[in-house]
């Protein structure tokens, strides 16, 4: 989403930075022979960005529109990235389970990979020998029914409460959002972490939070044009940014890492950390992963836990809550 927007900002600057190279490229492409292709119908495209200016803010909405006149199968360039546009549910079904080792990999960007380690963790890993990795170990040791369930009085507790405090607090208005959210964070911080949302500094920790979420949301413009597009991001302040959020994010995990492997510790019960730790010991595993793996899988676990977190519906049917 933030792509477009990002790029249509910048869009005039561009025009008015590569107009001397657009003149040259065009002047070189008419030398060269077009091969031929088999691509899907699609509409003109303009040298560099591609169609990236036919795409608007609303993503879903332009796209849409295009589909109404090039089909269901529509091919756009998006920068320097072929993009084929689905918007059949037919294809769509064919495309995902006929082809789906094809199309499963996520589109690699700048932020993704500095913030999950190089791709390590499973979220935004391509489809490979790590990827089916760490999918083991989410299937077999993470996300298991068993796991799942061991952390089912946590989820309870502080669905308890969130619905005390919302009691306590009729009939007077509350920003309903901003509690869900600190839920789901507090949620998140016992089952990942073993620890207090305000234990970690919550009002922090949120930032924290929010900051990676757009950054993992945002593709740089070297991403699209990757010959120029740094320019333009270190213009915007890109770079930093991310630089910036891996620091903190990698002290913080650090320091649980290091609290996790301190003997003197007492344990309650394992956690996420704990789990991936005994895994990275383990001589009898085919995998072990390693320290930044298990940061990988921290960076990303504010969405990967959601899976952890959704099974508290079920608080709402019993009786005494």
């Amino acid at each position: 989403m933030e792509l477009f927007f990002l790029s249509s900002q910048w869009l005039p600057t561009i025009f008015l930075v590569l107009f001397p190279i657009l003149s040259l490229s065009l002047l070189l492409k008419q030398r060269k022979v077009k091969k031929a292709t088999n691509l899907p119908p699609g509409p003109p495209k303009l040298p560099i960005i591609g169609n990236l200016h036919q795409v608007g803010k609303l993503n879903h909405k332009s796209l849409w529109k295009l589909s109404q006149k090039y089909g269901p199968a529509m091919f756009l360039q998006l920068g320097q990235i072929p993009t084929l546009v689905i918007s059949s549910s037919q294809m769509a079904k064919e495309l995902l389970k006929t082809h789906d080792t094809e199309c499963c990999t996520r589109p690699l960007s700048v932020a993704q990979e500095k913030l999950t380690y190089n791709y390590l963790t499973l979220a935004f890993c391509p489809y490979n020998d790590s990827w089916r990795n760490m999918q083991k170990i989410f299937r077999m040791e993470l996300l298991s029914k068993t796991r799942v369930q061991s952390f089912e009085y946590k989820r309870k507790a502080k669905i308890t409460e969130l619905i005390n405090y919302i009691t306590q607090a009729s009939p007077n208005p509350i920003e309903l959002s901003e509690k869900a959210l600190s839920l789901t964070y507090s949620v998140i911080c016992q089952i990942a972490f073993n620890k207090n949302y305000d234990e970690i500094e919550g009002s922090k920790f949120k930032a924290f939070v929010q900051e990676s979420m757009e950054l993992f949301g945002t593709v740089a413009t070297s991403d699209i044009i990757p010959w120029f597009g740094g320019i333009v991001d270190a213009l915007t302040g890109l770079p930093q940014r991310i630089e910036y959020c891996h620091r903190r994010f990698d002290s913080f995990f650090e320091k649980l890492i290091e609290e996790h492997l301190d003997p003197t510790k007492q344990k309650s019960e394992q956690d996420v950390i704990d789990v991936m730790l005994s895994l990275s010991n383990d001589e009898k595993a085919q995998f072990n992963p390693t320290k930044e793996h298990i940061k990988a899988v921290l960076m990303v676990s504010r969405g990967s836990c959601f899976p952890l977190f959704l099974p508290f519906m079920e608080c709402y049917h019993q009786p005494n809550i």
